[in-house]
């Protein structure tokens, strides 16, 4: 059930609501004429910091929480800073729309995926990696679609328990 990386996770929920509620980081503003800059040093400081020591795939990290959860939150902001940046990729757009349908399945994907790879013997290890994640991103393409006509409720496209005054947004 992956339970310790959904709770490994949590801090990022909470400082994604946090920004959402209490600034405008995801809006046009005044700010965003350093965004370049922002992105340089977020992307510095999570190369720098991270070092190799963590395994986010497998749940791992050899550094302390701060340094973990600091160079985590950093990248976060250096990949929001590239997205305000860039405005739309429509494949990005595509996949952050049904992104409850890939964060509830994409771990047992990957479980299946990576043993696979592992016996293709590639040189490094980010390249197997890279694959899985390849991979089972373009296999979502394939699988929102059916996720969505076949498993509704699961997925969060229809309100299993009817709430009143919620108008569950199912014409995605």
């Amino acid at each position: 059930m992956n339970i310790d990386t959904a709770l490994t996770a949590l801090p990022f929920f909470a400082a994604g609501y946090l920004c959402n509620r209490h600034t405008e980081i995801l809006y046009p503003n005044r700010w965003d004429k350093y965004l370049p800059y922002v992105t340089v040093v977020c992307a510095a400081y999570t190369i720098w910091m991270a070092k190799g020591s963590f395994r986010w795939f497998l749940n791992m990290y050899e550094a302390n929480a701060w340094i973990t959860y600091t160079s985590a939150l950093s990248g976060v902001f250096c990949v929001l800073s590239v997205s305000k940046m860039l405005t739309r990729l429509p494949i990005v757009s595509y996949f952050g729309r049904y992104s409850i349908m890939i964060l509830v399945t994409h771990m047992p994907f990957m479980q299946r995926v990576m043993p696979l790879l592992f016996r293709l013997s590639l040189p490094q290890w980010w390249m197997t990696s890279l694959l899985g994640t390849l991979i089972v991103s373009l296999s979502y393409l394939l699988l929102i679609p059916l996720m969505k006509r076949y498993l509704p409720y699961v997925t969060a496209q229809k309100d299993l328990i009817p709430i009143k005054g919620n108008k569950c947004s199912s014409t995605h």
